[in-house]
C-alpha cells in the first residue's frame, strides 16, 4: 500500500498526507483530491455520452465531434444546450470561450485553466494575442464556475488574478506512466528530458546553460534530450541552442 500511495504522490507531483504519530492524515491537497474523486466516482455512472465541441479538429477521434466557428454558434448546438456539465477549455484566447458567461447562466460549467505565457516573455509580435487571452480570462470573474487546473504554479497565476482559492481544484492530466517507476539497481548517469515549445518564454536555454554548469561540476554527468514541435518553435532560437 506504501508503493501505491508513493507512486499516486508521485503521479500528481505534490503530497497528500502528513505523518500523525505513528500514522498519516490527509492535508489539504489530499483532501482537495478526495472531494473530486468522491464526486466523479458518484457521478459516474450518470455519464451517458460526451460530446467535444472545437473551433478545429484534424485528428480522427472516437468520441463525436462538433466543429463550430463561434460563440453564438456554439451556444446554439443542440449538445451544449442539453448537456448536463460543460468543461471549457482555457490556454490561450478563442471565440468559444466569450460564450462563459451566458452558458454559466443556465448549465453547469468547469473551465479548465492551463495558463498562458506571460506576455513580457514573449517576442514582440505575440504580445498582443497574449494581452488579449489575459484581459479574456477575466470572465472567470463574472461567474461562480469551478475551476480545474494541474499545478501550484497555475492555481497561483488564478489567485494574482483575484480568484478565490475556493473555485480552485486540482485535475491531474490522466497519464499513465508507461512501466513502473523503479529505482536503479546500479549507478548509472542522470537522463533528464526536456518536451515542449522551443522558444525564449519556455526558458530552455537556460536549462542548457545550467546543465553546462552541472556537467562541469560532476564526476558522472547527467545527459539532457530536448524534444519539441519545430512548427511549433522558433528557428532561430532552436539554431542557438544547437549552438550552444
Amino acid at each position: 500500500v506504501s508503493r501505491q500511495l508513493r507512486s499516486l504522490q508521485d503521479h500528481l507531483g505534490a503530497p497528500l498526507f502528513d505523518k500523525a504519530g505513528a500514522g498519516l492524515r490527509l492535508n489539504a491537497q489530499g483532501i482537495a483530491l478526495q472531494a473530486v474523486v468522491a464526486e466523479a466516482l458518484d457521478r459516474l455512472p450518470e455519464v451517458d455520452s460526451v460530446t467535444v465541441v472545437t473551433q478545429h479538429c484534424d485528428r480522427s477521434t472516437e468520441l463525436d465531434v462538433n466543429v463550430v466557428a463561434d460563440s453564438w454558434s456554439f451556444l446554439r448546438l443542440p449538445a451544449v444546450v442539453d448537456a448536463d456539465l460543460v468543461i471549457m477549455h482555457w490556454g490561450i484566447r478563442y471565440p468559444l470561450f466569450d460564450a462563459l458567461v451566458a452558458l454559466a447562466s443556465t448549465t453547469r460549467t468547469i473551465v479548465h485553466f492551463h495558463n498562458v505565457t506571460p506576455p513580457e516573455l514573449a517576442a514582440e509580435v505575440d504580445r498582443p494575442n497574449l494581452e488579449a487571452s489575459i484581459e479574456q480570462i477575466q470572465l472567470l470573474h463574472l461567474v461562480d464556475s469551478e475551476i480545474g487546473t494541474e499545478s501550484e504554479c497555475n492555481a497561483h497565476t488564478l489567485t494574482s488574478w483575484g480568484i478565490d482559492q475556493d473555485r480552485i481544484c486540482f485535475m491531474p492530466f490522466p497519464i499513465e506512466p508507461p512501466r513502473p517507476i523503479r529505482r536503479a539497481a546500479r549507478q548509472r548517469p542522470v537522463r533528464l528530458l526536456s518536451v515542449g515549445r522551443l522558444t525564449p518564454a519556455k526558458g530552455t536555454d537556460v536549462l542548457v546553460d545550467g546543465m553546462s554548469i552541472v556537467v562541469s561540476r560532476t564526476a558522472t554527468p547527467p545527459s539532457l534530450t530536448i524534444v519539441g514541435n519545430p512548427n511549433l518553435s522558433d528557428p532561430e532560437f532552436i539554431d542557438s541552442i544547437n549552438e550552444g
